[in-house]
């Protein structure tokens, strides 16, 4: 993988002149940048299905979580957190925020669906 990618980046730089014509090569190569990196804190919104006390069933909760390791597997990309566990790309911007204020918001409107 990392001859590939070197590989690559020795072509781009003969091809083009400038960075971002350089990334845009890469990208079309199939070289996937991942979102964020092992150990960047995330925020989790979530509602848990076995809540630990049942009158907070169906309730929505945010933590404070870290990055253990970003997997690329037959499912795409997912993000492995040290608390909750494994969560899908997909779910980047609805369950998942690098960002503590998105995060929030995203709970305020949880818990105004309610």
């Amino acid at each position: 993988m990392r001859n590939k990618l070197t590989k690559l980046l020795i072509d781009g730089h003969k091809q083009y002149l400038f960075y971002d014509q350089i990334a845009d090569y890469l990208i079309s190569e199939g070289v996937i940048v991942p979102p964020c990196k092992v150990g960047d804190i995330v925020w989790l919104v979530y509602t848990p299905k076995w809540p630990a006390n049942p009158a907070d069933k169906g309730k929505w909760f945010m933590i404070q979580d870290g990055v253990q390791r970003i997997i690329y597997g037959a499912k795409g990309l997912s993000i492995e957190t040290w608390n909750v566990g494994t969560i899908p790309a997909k779910e980047i911007g609805t369950k998942l925020f690098f960002i503590r204020e998105d995060a929030e918001k995203a709970l305020a409107e949880k818990e105004n669906e309610q």
